[in-house]
């Protein structure tokens, strides 16, 4: 397969989808192809049903099961799996913003036991590429926010369709919740095939232009050669 998956995580607000379209633009400009999508997408069937589950409609996050949640997310991504793998063939990169490792993060730290925390993540990998045969990242992008100027960014954002006129989702509002994920992304970064970028050392929030240059670097060895 000709294309490379390159994957963006974090909390919410930590840049993701600025990042993602800030590498792209770069990318394109060097004569490279590339596509991108989200995950969710929120205009389509399960998108629109995990943006209820999220703005709180099927209850709270501790009233719904983790197993159930990561079905929602898992049926989105799985709808776009062909779109993925034909655009990996006709690209040099495929970005995706969020993607298995978000499912890992925010409803593995639903988890406070290690045990149980591992048992479901090894069940949802299981899931998303041996039984929905997803296409592995092959480079994932965690963006390190500190929660706290996390939540106030995506306060900043205003408005956004899926949330039904509320501010934050089931997840975001609960600042506690958000460090314990944080930790769980931590741990996954710790994988062969992860980056971590911290994007407020010190609680320093630093610019947008300097963390992407960072990960222009990170991609560069990444570049095939120009045909």
């Amino acid at each position: 397969m000709r294309g490379k998956l390159i994957v963006f995580e974090g909390l919410d607000g930590s840049g993701k989808a600025t990042q993602l379209e800030m590498l792209k633009k770069r990318l394109v400009g060097q004569g490279f192809k590339v596509a991108s999508t989200e995950c969710p997408r929120y205009d389509k069937f399960y998108g629109r049903l995990t943006g209820r589950y999220l703005a709180g409609e099927f209850g709270a996050k501790e009233e719904v099961s983790p197993y159930l949640a990561s079905l929602l997310y898992a049926s989105d991504r799985l709808n776009e799996r062909e779109d993925i793998l034909k655009w990996l063939e006709e690209n040099d990169f495929v970005l995706v913003n969020r993607y298995v490792p978000s499912s890992e993060a925010f409803l593995g730290a639903r988890f406070l036991g290690i045990g149980e925390r591992k048992q479901f993540i090894e069940w949802l990998n299981v899931m998303e590429y041996d039984i929905n045969k997803l296409r592995k990242p092959h480079l994932v992008m965690f963006l390190d926010m500190p929660p706290e100027i996390g939540q106030q960014l995506v306060l900043d954002k205003g408005h956004r369709e899926y949330m039904n006129g509320t501010e934050q989702d089931i997840h975001e509002k609960d600042i506690d919740f958000q460090k314990h994920v944080r930790e769980v992304y931590k741990e996954l970064s710790q994988r062969d095939n992860w980056i971590k970028i911290e994007c407020a050392p010190e609680n320093d929030l630093r610019s947008k232009e300097d963390i992407a240059e960072e990960l222009w670097k990170i991609i560069l060895p990444l570049l095939p050669p120009k045909t």
